[in-house]
């Protein structure tokens, strides 16, 4: 009878141990599948552009009748170094800039050490 009682605890306790298995993978370890890019959107965005070739799309952008109309606003109109370093502290993973929106040569200049400061790890360009 103690050999029976003994079968039967290790048998609960077998079950046991592998709900909880199964509890701690689904909760702690089952992958949660791919991310949306648009989920990195922030909520406030006004627009977002998708495109296969940054550059060109860059290029055309900067030269059309939109780009004119927002470098009219002040935010767009100079690129200064607060808003450098307000990207900077977000630590953006990519950071690519125009150089002729930059508002002065000193602004190009402190360009690499303000992303020094704030996000070593940002791969940064000025086109």
């Amino acid at each position: 009878m103690k050999q029976f009682f003994k079968a039967i605890f290790l048998v609960i306790g077998l079950i046991a141990m592998l709900l909880t298995g199964y509890w701690a993978y689904h909760h702690f370890l089952k992958p949660q599948g791919s991310v949306e890019a648009f989920q990195a959107v922030p909520d406030d965005a006004i627009f977002v552009a998708a495109t296969t070739n940054l550059t060109k799309a860059w290029n055309d952008l900067s030269k059309s009748n939109f780009w004119a109309y927002l470098k009219t606003t002040e935010y767009f109109a100079d690129i200064n170094e607060d808003i450098i370093k307000e990207v900077a502290k977000m630590k953006p993973y990519y950071f690519i800039l125009r150089d002729s929106s930059l508002s002065s040569d000193n602004v190009a200049d402190n360009f690499d050490q303000i992303f020094q400061a704030y996000s070593k790890e940002t791969i940064r360009r000025v086109l």
